[in-house]
């Protein structure tokens, strides 16, 4: 990965556009990046990459601490999670307090993003830049990776299994399309059965489909499985 660093100036990164997101929906990084950014001979290496826990995030900034074994600051910031499950850290790494490891994770709660990790190296230049512009650094670092062009919307699918009268199948095969629900498990049999995968928040409505369509003939086990889906 070292060999793949862009280099950047100190500049201004174009303003992220800001939505409303559904409640089955998330915004993250899209791919790996690496930026660097270069200040009074201080050099800021910046990557990115997306991740679905903090055993991941760690493993990664681990890496990246290795592979820029020589770097004075390994500096970080990660969120993971979706709704009420998020966790998140940030580490000044031995920079002043609040100069390193704020300013990167405030890109990306301002980019309104989670399962993902940034971890920025500091090779120190022999210029202090003081509290006001490591901070500044730090945080076009950050910017440089998560870069709106490098972001994408994700969502959260669940399953729903459900068996059906035979007389029924036309009718369901038309709620399972108009629901956009993807067709996992179809099996024929004396009953019926199918496992589907759709969006989070299409589950609901597409069971009280069904069981329209059934005349209250559709059963449904009680569990289901949620999983992160890209766009």
């Amino acid at each position: 990965m070292r060999g793949q660093i862009v280099r950047n100036s100190l500049r201004s990164v174009g303003r992220f556009e800001r939505g409303t997101a559904a409640s089955d929906e998330y915004r993250t990084v899209r791919d790996f990046k690496r930026m660097e950014v270069a200040v009074k001979n201080s050099r800021f290496i910046a990557s990115t990459l997306s991740v679905d826990s903090e055993e991941k995030a760690k493993d990664f900034i681990e890496k990246v601490s290795k592979e820029f074994h020589d770097a004075h600051h390994h500096c970080f910031a990660y969120k993971v999670g979706v709704g009420k499950r998020q966790k998140y850290r940030h580490s000044d790494a031995g920079e002043p307090s609040g100069t390193a490891g704020r300013p990167i994770f405030e890109v990306i709660e301002q980019r309104r993003l989670t399962n993902v990790v940034v971890a920025v190296s500091r090779y120190f230049g022999g210029v202090e830049l003081g509290t006001g512009g490591l901070a500044r650094a730090y945080r076009q670092s950050a910017l440089s990776v998560l870069d709106y062009r490098n972001t994408q919307i994700r969502y959260i699918n669940t399953t729903l299994s459900f068996s059906y009268p035979f007389e029924f199948t036309s009718v369901v095969h038309r709620s399972v399309s108009l629901a956009k629900a993807r067709i996992l498990e179809n099996l024929f049999g004396e009953i019926p059965s199918m496992k589907v995968e759709l969006r989070a928040s299409r589950a609901r409505t597409l069971r009280e489909k069904l069981l329209d369509a059934t005349n209250g003939q559709v059963t449904f086990p009680p569990k289901a499985n949620s999983s992160a889906k890209p766009e």
